[in-house]
């Protein structure tokens, strides 16, 4: 539809001529700059003041990034067209204030030169393009882009989004193995997690629980070491169904930690943000005692009471209402695994016979407890007072000691099936579903982007056919195929970086608050070769329609002008 109604702007001359785009004076021109210009800086402050309502937690950082990439990316595009309008001085009919008055007649007189020449003769300040060599033939390349300029924006605007969707996807992509240990991460700032296939009974913390499970390092060793510096936070564990990422399958009752109340007053690891439900450790404080009074009132409820009436003397055949407790778990293992949400309850042992309600209170957020529930320690004892002791360990060591410490409590707790791993080895294999579809999206999108760079072959042979006349009279007066072929690569390579350089700039200034607040490992040096690759394969592609310039019949198509 666009493309028509400029086609209809045209008289049959014009369009006979091969003119595509309606010429116009340079008041008008420099009011449309001034309009992109305007656009530009709009869109640029929007994004800032989006960018910055992120950082200090107004809007959420997930979903405004589109709001802030898009945002960037109409203003670098409003820029470019501002720039190839004003300064590129070639998108319409030259100023003739600032062209002298013989040289202005004598363009305009010369009815040899095509309109498009005479205008690509002089610049906006009058002066044609001065220099030598292949600075000289840069410039007229840049200045070339702006010929069509609404041609020039859209291919860039093109290649800009997709680099922008291919960068974005990398960048969320996320390796623990190097992030630092912080107790408000997912890592809650421990460096080990280790389980066991039998319950230990006893404090590893404490002198007395390591002589009980017959715990000994020598002195002086590393694993003595070990042993001072660890802190070990033990938690009952309810067996249940695998939740994490890493089963295909829906589950219905995870796992389920009790956790000790020590660990809730510190209040360690990420939380997901409040605008998808949020949460914190306080929602499990003190719910043990009114938990046991709940229960104490069922029991009570269930005895019959003795009266005088022998009908009151019936117990009664009504079974109380499930208890409701609350619970955390990670924002993936709900809302992909048990497709639950803040609020919703997971009856237990089963719905069709449930005799609690387990009730989503919070969500961590990519954290260590992936696949499982965590309630507090004393909900835990009053539903599940059969499992005794502790099955799942966060242990905090430093990390130069975590090699000894692991050896250490593999030995000496080998009857107990105690297994130590890494806790960011752990999150990494949780992390290896999400990141394996970050990388398959960006190696499609790279691919799509590679394949639409061929695109600028057509686009460039386009711009080749339209200027042949142009390109010609060049070769006529004296420049060599090697100097025309490399002003048409310039004007490609110019249209090529810019919508790469958009592309790129917009995502990495998009995704940096939810880099800040929820960690990410870009790979620089992956996604700079697909870049290159891309390049590449646009500056190759472009020698299409540099053949074609170089092989143009001079006489022929100059008889045609």
């Amino acid at each position: 539809w666009w493309a028509l109604r400029q086609l209809n702007g045209l008289s049959l001359r014009e369009q006979l001529a091969g003119v595509t785009e309606k010429e116009v004076d340079h008041t008008t021109q420099h009011r449309r700059a001034q309009k992109a210009a305007r656009r530009a800086t709009i869109a640029a402050v929007l994004a800032l003041g989006l960018t910055a309502a992120i950082v200090v937690g107004v809007l959420p950082a997930t979903g405004a990034f589109f709001g802030v990439g898009i945002l960037l990316l109409v203003a670098s595009l409003s820029f470019l067209s501002a720039w190839l309008q004003g300064r590129g001085g070639l998108s319409g009919s030259h100023d003739p204030q600032h062209t002298s008055p013989t040289r202005e007649r004598g363009l305009r007189a010369d009815r040899t030169v095509s309109p498009r020449l005479r205008v690509g003769l002089v610049s906006e300040s009058g002066l044609s393009v001065r220099g030598r060599g292949a600075v000289a033939f840069s410039r007229l390349g840049l200045r070339n882009a702006s010929r069509q300029r609404l041609r020039s924006v859209m291919t860039a605007g093109l290649i800009a989004t997709a680099t922008f969707l291919i960068v974005t996807v990398a960048a969320f992509r996320r390796d623990p193995t190097g992030e630092r240990l912080d107790k408000k991460s997912g890592n809650g700032g421990f460096t080990l997690v280790a389980e066991s296939s039998s319950p230990i009974l006893y404090d590893i913390n404490t002198a007395e629980g390591r002589k009980k499970l017959q715990i000994e390092a020598e002195p002086n060793s590393p694993a003595a070491a070990a042993l001072v510096a660890m802190n070990v936070v033990p938690f009952r564990v309810k067996p249940g169904e695998e939740a994490s990422c890493l089963n295909v399958y829906q589950t219905r009752v995870p796992t389920i930690l009790g956790v000790p109340r020590s660990l809730i007053e510190e209040g360690r690891f990420a939380f997901a943000p409040s605008w998808m439900g949020g949460g914190s450790w306080k929602v499990l404080e003190g719910r043990g005692t009114e938990r046991t009074k709940r229960t104490e009132g069922s029991r009570e409820a269930k005895e019959p009471t003795k009266t005088n009436s022998s009908s009151d003397s019936q117990p009664s055949t009504l079974d109380p209402q499930p208890s409701t407790v609350p619970v955390l778990g990670d924002m993936n293992t709900l809302m992909f695994s048990l497709h639950k949400q803040v609020g919703q309850t997971i009856a237990i042992p089963n719905e069709e016979q449930p005799q609690h309600q387990l009730k989503v209170s919070g969500l961590f957020q990519d954290s260590v407890f992936q696949g499982v529930l965590v309630m507090s320690e004393d909900d835990f004892l009053t539903l599940f007072p059969e499992q005794k002791g502790f099955r799942y360990f966060l242990i905090e060591v430093p990390p130069e000691l975590a090699d000894a410490a692991t050896t250490l409590l593999e030995t000496e707790l080998n009857a107990y099936g105690f297994d130590v791993e890494p806790v960011a080895e752990r999150l990494a294999r949780f992390l290896s579903v999400q990141n394996t579809y970050l990388s398959t999206f960006q190696t499609l999108g790279g691919l799509g982007l590679l394949l639409g760079t061929f695109g600028l072959a057509t686009v460039m042979l386009r711009n080749v056919l339209e200027r042949q006349t142009e390109l010609a009279l060049l070769r006529a007066v004296g420049y060599r195929a090697g100097q025309v072929a490399s002003l048409v690569l310039w004007e490609n390579a110019f249209v090529l970086l810019w919508g790469l350089a958009a592309g790129t700039l917009s995502a990495l200034i998009a995704v940096a608050p939810n880099l800040t607040s929820r960690g990410g490992d870009v790979p620089l040096g992956s996604l700079a070769t697909l870049l290159a690759i891309v390049f590449a394969t646009g500056m190759l592609a472009a020698t299409i329609a540099v053949r074609a310039a170089v092989r143009l019949p001079i006489v022929t198509t100059l008889r045609g002008e």
